[in-house]
C-alpha cells in the first residue's frame, strides 16, 4: 500500500468518524407553537427546554409581547437515540395535539381569527385631524388621545378625550371700506368609537372601518373684528358648558400601527349645528393606534 492510498483511507475514516459523531450530538429543528391563554414567553421557553433569547432570535416580534393565538417558531433540540424525539426535518410543524402542555396544564389548540379565545387588552390611540367646514375659509381641527379595548382580536371599542375648535371667517366690503370678523370656539371633545380591523396575516397592513359618537363641550369663544372704518371691540361668546353631539362614519388605513383616516361628521343637535354648521363635513386625520 503506497503512501497516497494510506492518506486517502485515513481521510475517509476521519470523515466517517466526524459524521457519526455529529449524528450522536444534539440536532436543532424547529416546531410551531400557538400561544394559549395564560402563557408567557418564560413558560414557553421552559416547556421546550430553551431560553427566551433563542425564541426571540427566531421571532423578533416576541421581544415586545406575545398574545393568544400568536404562532411562534421554537428551536427544538433532540439527541439521537433518545426517546420521544421528533424526526430531524427543518422547519417542521408539529400538530397542536402533539405539542407539549403549557404552564397552565392545558394543551395548545389551533386558532383562527374567527374562533380565537382572545385575551382582552387595551391599546392606545392618538390622532390629529383637520376638518373642512362649509365655506372656503372655515375649518376645524382637533387633537385627541385615548385607548381602545379589544373585544376580539379585530373588533374593538374605544374612547378618547382632547381639544377641538371651530373657526369661521366673514368679510363685508364696500368700495374703500371693509369689515372682517374671525370667530373661534374652543371645545372639549370626547369621542366614543367602535371599529373592526381587517389586517393582513402579519397584522401590519390593512383597513379599519369605524363609527363614532362625539360629545363636544363648549369651553369658550371669541369673535375678533378688523375694519378700516370703525373701531370695534372683540366679543366673547357664551358657549361654556353647552354640549354638541355629532356622529362620524369613516375608515383608517393601517400601516405598521400608523394610521391615515378619513370620515364624515354629522351634526345631531342644534348646538353642534351652531358651532360647525348644519351640513356634514369631511375630516382627515393622522395618528397612531395599537
Amino acid at each position: 500500500m503506497n503512501l497516497k492510498n494510506l492518506q486517502s483511507r485515513l481521510i475517509m475514516c476521519l470523515l466517517a468518524v466526524v459524521m457519526s459523531s455529529v449524528s450522536l450530538f444534539a440536532q436543532v429543528t424547529t416546531v410551531k407553537h400557538v400561544v394559549v391563554r395564560g402563557e408567557t414567553l418564560e413558560d414557553i421557553a421552559k416547556s421546550y427546554n430553551v431560553t427566551k433569547e433563542e425564541i426571540i432570535s427566531l421571532n423578533p416580534s416576541a421581544a415586545q409581547f406575545v398574545y393568544v393565538g400568536m404562532e411562534l417558531t421554537i428551536p427544538k433540540k433532540e439527541i439521537a437515540g433518545a426517546t420521544n424525539t421528533v424526526p430531524s426535518q427543518q422547519n417542521e410543524t408539529v400538530p397542536a395535539s402533539a405539542q407539549p402542555e403549557s404552564a397552565t396544564g392545558s394543551t395548545n389548540d389551533s386558532y383562527s381569527s374567527s374562533d380565537m379565545d382572545y385575551d382582552l387588552k387595551w391599546g392606545p390611540i392618538i390622532e390629529i385631524g383637520y376638518g373642512f367646514i362649509k365655506g372656503s375659509d372655515n375649518f376645524t381641527y382637533e387633537a385627541t388621545i385615548g385607548a381602545n379595548y379589544n373585544i376580539t382580536q379585530d373588533a374593538y371599542v374605544g374612547a378618547r378625550i382632547g381639544y377641538n375648535s371651530a373657526n369661521y371667517f366673514t368679510s363685508v366690503s364696500e368700495i374703500g371700506a371693509y369689515l372682517n370678523a374671525t370667530t373661534t370656539v374652543h371645545i372639549l371633545r370626547i369621542p366614543l368609537e367602535v371599529g373592526y380591523k381587517f389586517l393582513d396575516s402579519n397584522r401590519k397592513i390593512g383597513i379599519v372601518p369605524f363609527a363614532s359618537l362625539g360629545f363636544n363641550i363648549g369651553l369658550s369663544g371669541k369673535r375678533k373684528y378688523k375694519s378700516n372704518i370703525v373701531d370695534m371691540k372683540d366679543d366673547k361668546l357664551k358657549v361654556g358648558g353647552k354640549v354638541g353631539i355629532d356622529g362620524i362614519l369613516g375608515a383608517r388605513i393601517y400601516l405598521w400601527e400608523l394610521t391615515l383616516s378619513g370620515g364624515y361628521h354629522f351634526p345631531f343637535n342644534d348646538e353642534q349645528k351652531k358651532w360647525f354648521g348644519k351640513d356634514a363635513y369631511p375630516m382627515i386625520s393622522i395618528g397612531w393606534m395599537y
